[in-house]
């Protein structure tokens, strides 16, 4: 039990420094976008962007209009990381198969479901923000549901479906529990 509370912790930690990195990057990569995939950080809402998409300079309203189109997304993929963090908390201090984890299982894998779902529609925003000055007929809206979302998705469903597990366990334990 030692290492898995240690281990727990280790996790916790790195998953805490992820939750406060992921809107800094976030915010960075919009600023100092600029227009090309040239590069290290691009918006994660425009997705891969490939070389023939050709955006002009965005300008300041671009840039603030993006962050606002990546916000759902960024929060909701932050949600289900303060969950994880929560759920690392629990196992830290010894805290396995409890009715707190559960609703952290739950609530994570509802977090990442709604991350998936809402990538499409933010990605069309950030793409309109993105090429809102280039020319008529050079502006794109870019919708794409790729294997990368549906796997995301599909461990998602199943974090979900170990959530019930868990809850069913929980109660044949608290069954057990309470049988003399």
């Amino acid at each position: 039990m030692d290492k898995i509370k240690k281990v727990s912790t280790v996790l916790k930690y790195l998953f805490t420094v992820l939750l406060i990195a992921i809107p800094i990057i976030e915010i960075w990569a919009w600023l100092s976008f600029n227009g090309t995939a040239d590069k290290l950080i691009v918006p994660s809402a425009l997705g891969i962007i490939s070389d023939e998409l050709i955006y002009s300079r965005i300008d300041t309203l671009g840039r603030m209009l993006g962050i606002i189109a990546s916000t759902p997304l960024i929060l909701a993929e932050m949600y289900g990381i303060w969950q994880v963090v929560k759920l690392f908390r629990l196992y830290s201090l010894g805290s396995i198969f409890e009715s707190a984890n559960i609703t952290c299982y739950k609530r994570a894998a509802w977090a990442f479901i709604i991350s998936q779902l809402i990538t499409p529609i933010s990605q069309a925003g950030a793409t309109v923000s993105a090429t809102l000055n280039n020319g008529v007929g050079n502006r794109m809206v870019i919708i794409s549901f790729d294997e990368t979302n549906l796997g995301a998705l599909l461990v998602g469903i199943t974090v979900l479906v170990v959530s019930w597990v868990m809850q069913e366990g929980h109660k044949l334990k608290t069954d057990a529990e309470l049988t003399i």
